[in-house]
C-alpha cells in the first residue's frame, strides 16, 4: 500500500484527538486515585487511555514508514 504524499487535515485531526484521549484518560485515572473512585470513571478511564493509545501506535507507524 502506497502512503500518501502528506498528512492531510483528516490526520491530523484524528491524531490530535488521539493525543485529547490520553491525556483525558490520565486526568480521569489521576482523579480517581484522589478520592473520586468510582467503577465507571475507572472502565472510561482506562478505555480512554488504552484506545488513545492504539490509535497513537497507528499515527507512530505511518511516520516510521515515511
Amino acid at each position: 500500500m502506497e502512503l500518501p504524499e502528506k498528512m492531510t487535515f483528516r490526520d491530523a485531526y484524528r491524531s490530535v484527538l488521539s493525543v485529547i484521549m490520553v491525556a483525558l484518560g490520565l486526568f480521569i485515572l489521576n482523579n480517581l486515585t484522589r478520592g473520586y473512585f468510582s467503577i465507571p470513571g475507572l472502565l472510561l478511564g482506562v478505555s480512554l487511555l488504552l484506545f488513545g493509545i492504539y490509535r497513537l501506535y497507528f499515527v507512530w507507524l505511518y511516520f516510521r514508514r515515511r
